[in-house]
């Protein structure tokens, strides 16, 4: 699947999109909203900066930057138009239409010319990507010097203490609440199974050094489950 936009991921996050949010707080037990906050705060951004948000979804990622006096733009970026309606109604909602443009379009092939951004970032999408490397590198093209990449990811648990009880939950609760609460058993039971197969921190970091970028740092948490990863261009 060298196409991001497959037809099968399109139908997938259409399927989920209505309940997209509610499923994310439920099944995080709304501590996403606060990995996305500290994702934000920990660029500690002071000056005016544009930001690329990759694989937007419904937008969550996008509105917390915009909330930021220092953020001028958010560009949200998102293969799946369902998940864009949703996202354009919760903009309107918090009045920031302004400040966030919407476009419908394959991340791994835009069309922003290089150094384009201040920060390119993405939340809960990488691993939905076959080709990390690539999309990553993309990253770094269209950062300007100095700029940050920001990823929000989960990540398999595979030497922690608590990993039986977490792939108990991917495996048997997420499953059993995405066909209760969302009609969607299938899809959240492969939004589970993803992680799980998904790289650990320190494959990740490896691709983030091959593409260019220096200075990484990755914030752990929930057990590291979930971690944030900040790494900068400096050419």
């Amino acid at each position: 699947m060298n196409n991001y936009k497959s037809s099968s991921m399109v139908l997938l996050f259409a399927k989920i999109a209505n309940h997209y949010d509610f499923m994310n707080h439920v099944l995080s037990f709304n501590l996403d909203v606060g990995w996305r906050r500290k994702l934000v705060d920990a660029l500690g951004i002071n000056s005016q900066v544009r930001v690329l948000d990759l694989c937007t979804g419904t937008a969550d990622l996008a509105i917390e930057f915009a909330k930021r006096a220092h953020v001028k733009e958010v560009i949200g970026v998102d293969f799946s138009n369902r998940m864009l309606l949703v996202a354009k109604t919760k903009i309107k909602k918090d009045k920031l239409s302004n400040k966030i443009r919407l476009l419908n379009a394959n991340v791994l092939g835009l069309s922003f010319a290089d150094q384009s951004f201040d920060v390119v970032s993405m939340a809960f999408g990488l691993r939905n990507i076959p080709d990390r490397k690539k999309i990553i590198f993309e990253m770094y093209r269209q950062l300007k010097t100095g700029g940050y990449a920001a990823v929000l990811e989960f990540s398999p648990l595979r030497k922690n203490p608590v990993k039986v009880i977490f792939n108990f939950y991917l495996e048997n609760i997420v499953y059993f609440l995405g066909k209760i609460l969302a009609s969607a058993a299938r899809e959240y039971g492969y939004l589970s199974s993803s992680i799980q197969t998904f790289l650990c921190p320190q494959e990740i970091n490896g691709i983030f050094e091959e593409c260019g970028f220096k200075n990484i740092k990755v914030i752990g948490l929930l057990f590291g489950s979930v971690n944030i990863y900040i790494a900068r261009r400096m050419d």
